[in-house]
Order: C-alpha cells, then structure tokens, then sequence
C-alpha cells in the first residue's frame, strides 16, 4: 500500500532515505526507511477497495 500511495495525489513525498536500524540475530544488517512528505487529502475508500484492503 506505501508504493501506491507514495504514487497516488494522496500524499507528496519530499524525501525518502534508506538507513541501517540495527543488525539482526544473525548479524545482518536491517534496513530500513525514513519518508518525508505531506498528506494532501484522505485516502479514499474507493483507492482502498482497489489494493484489496478492508476500510
């Protein structure tokens, strides 16, 4: 759902970074990432019903 809104006019987004959190158990790396941006209107229950999720 994050891909479709970050392409939807729901939202602009300013900036996106990709960040190391933590390692895992095993001692890989997980990765993580920090959004900027603003919302510009609710996300409307019709954009919902088309990626397959429950309002």
């Amino acid at each position: 759902m994050i891909r479709e809104l970050i392409f939807s006019d729901f939202i602009d987004i300013y900036y996106i970074q990709r960040y190391r959190h933590r390692l895992s158990i095993d001692g890989e790396p997980l990765y993580y990432y920090a959004v900027v941006g603003r919302k510009n209107s609710d996300v409307s229950s019709d954009f919902l019903a088309i990626n397959g999720i429950a309002a």
